[in-house]
């Protein structure tokens, strides 16, 4: 199950402040591994392989067994990153113009253009990002919603509007992400597909570091997770035929970096629960 819209999560990840180059990250906390619960069991998800100050490559995991899923390696330009290859033969480019986005495109293992963002900014800061979902007719979208990540993050599922678009094997697919911030961390999401308008609102957050901030991937529940600095602690999420979930988070930390966060969800009275740990490289 290829995390096609990993691209998403990664272009957005290097995006958030104007005073620092897009495409460059350095933290002074670099994560090693992330595990999941997964079946009562704490699971290796993810580990993070450095060369110094950069990162390497990321390597994923199956959750039941433990075995190598797949990687991503990344390529740099002085320090900013310019391609993630993956070992399947996909990969996502890198375009800028002067210290900000130009374009960021990602392609399956033919060289087939898929997806295509395009970054509006005010005052340094991305406000909205535009997404272009190509089709070749050979199309593997039924796996879109089925990846770890979109069922990590629902924001990043496409509609079945778009998938049979997809089977279809024509057209392109268009994605609006709307962003408005309180300081350093995003309050408010919007995303538009065609007429359909979801609505993701961040009420609070803590004052700790969140190790997400300006990186490359996440396992989180939302894309604000990866644009603010800090931690959120409530969130709620709208659609637009009047569905609500309300999202709690609490933490465990290490001086001011979590090692554990739990997600509690409530939808319509259905109640979720998703746990996840960080080790960082000492």
């Amino acid at each position: 199950m290829k995390k096609t819209l990993f691209l998403l999560t990664i272009a957005l990840a290097f995006a958030f402040l104007g005073c620092q180059k897009e495409g460059v990250y350095n933290p002074s906390k670099k994560l090693k591994r992330i595990y999941v619960m997964y079946n009562t069991k704490k699971a290796l998800s993810q580990e993070w392989i450095w060369n110094k100050n950069q990162l390497n490559k990321i390597e994923y995991f199956y959750l039941n067994t433990g075995n190598l899923y797949y990687s991503s390696t990344f390529s740099y330009d002085g320090d900013k990153i310019s391609k993630i290859q993956d070992s399947d033969g996909y990969y996502t480019t890198f375009k800028y113009k002067g210290n900000q986005y130009d374009k960021v495109e990602y392609y399956n293992a033919k060289s087939e253009l898929r997806i295509a963002l395009y970054f509006t900014y005010t005052k340094n800061k991305i406000t909205s990002i535009e997404g272009q979902f190509y089709s070749t007719g050979k199309s593997t979208i039924d796996n879109y919603n089925a990846g770890f990540l979109t069922t990590i993050i629902p924001e990043l599922r496409l509609s079945e509007e778009d998938i049979q678009q997809f089977r279809g094997g024509g057209g392109v697919s268009i994605r609006q992400w709307n962003f408005e911030y309180i300081g350093n961390n995003v309050s408010r999401l919007e995303i538009k597909e065609d007429a359909k308008i979801t609505t993701h609102n961040y009420e609070k957050y803590d004052k700790n570091l969140n190790p997400f901030f300006q990186t490359i991937e996440v396992i989180n529940t939302s894309l604000n997770l990866i644009l603010s600095k800090n931690n959120v602690l409530e969130q709620t999420t709208r659609t637009q035929d009047g569905n609500t979930a309300i999202h709690e988070f609490t933490y465990v930390y290490d001086g001011q970096a979590p090692t554990e966060v739990q997600r509690r969800t409530n939808s319509a009275g259905n109640v979720t629960i998703y746990n996840t740990y960080y080790e960082y490289v000492k």
